[in-house]
């Protein structure tokens, strides 16, 4: 006895307990080998057909299901009890029951939308009467008051907006006297300029003019062997030979 339960006990401490190998996690995608995907569209489709069965025949239910193979070929299951155009009945019936419903829900849900939006209306039409000075008879003392504070922030801020749009048109007005006096002091000084430098041409001419002998016979001045003149208040002379015109 002790030897054939040492044996038992060297055969159960050599077992060895492996862990369950569970089924990996299916990913659903479209298989891309066409093989593929039509050996398990062939086995996936007599599953549910098979399932549709088996619920039809053991819970008494009214089951309808219909394939169409990527080629349009037609697979049908219709439980015996019914027929399809018996299903297809029963559920348009309750399709549009259904969707009337749903239509009555919104078309309910819509008018009380509205008449929020009409009161909402209404109250914004009484407060701009009364912004206005208008439907005053129908205010008590708590609404007049707030219509006044109202009034006050509002008369407020279009004071505030009023004075800044009065600061930038006087910035913008300096702005551009400032740029004309720019304009003016540069017009002046190109002018100052032009009188120097005419001045320091005249100058050496007249000079010249005041060191030159007595006019001559002509009515003209003799400068050296050049002779200026006459003038004359008319259109222009021919020049003789050896004159120069000179005017001033």
């Amino acid at each position: 006895m002790v030897a054939a339960a040492e044996r038992v006990g060297v055969l159960c401490a050599t077992v060895v307990v492996l862990p369950k190998m569970g089924r990996g996690k299916v990913v659903v995608k479209r298989i891309e080998n066409k093989v593929n995907r039509q050996v398990t569209f062939s086995k996936r489709r007599g599953g549910l057909l098979k399932k549709a069965h088996e619920l039809a025949v053991l819970c008494d239910a009214h089951v309808g299901v219909i394939v169409f193979s990527a080629r349009g070929k037609l697979f049908e299951y219709c439980s015996p009890l019914t027929s399809w155009s018996e299903l297809i009945k029963r559920y348009e019936a309750i399709s549009n029951a259904q969707h009337q419903e749903t239509n009555h829900d919104d078309d309910q849900q819509m008018s009380v939308e509205i008449a929020r939006l009409r009161r909402e209306c209404d109250q914004l039409k009484a407060n701009i009467r009364r912004q206005t000075g208008e439907d005053l008879a129908s205010a008590n003392t708590d609404e007049l008051d707030n219509l006044q504070k109202q009034l006050e922030s509002t008369l407020g801020k279009v004071r505030d907006r009023k004075d800044e749009l009065l600061n930038q048109q006087l910035d913008e007005s300096r702005r551009k006297v400032h740029i004309l006096e720019d304009h003016n002091r540069r017009l002046r000084q190109m002018i100052n300029e032009g009188g120097h430098h005419r001045s320091s041409v005249e100058a050496p001419l007249v000079a010249a003019v005041d060191m030159a002998s007595p006019a001559t016979a002509s009515g003209g001045l003799e400068v050296g062997h050049v002779t200026l003149g006459p003038w004359r208040c008319g259109g222009p002379r021919s020049l003789a030979d050896g004159e120069f015109p000179f005017l001033i």
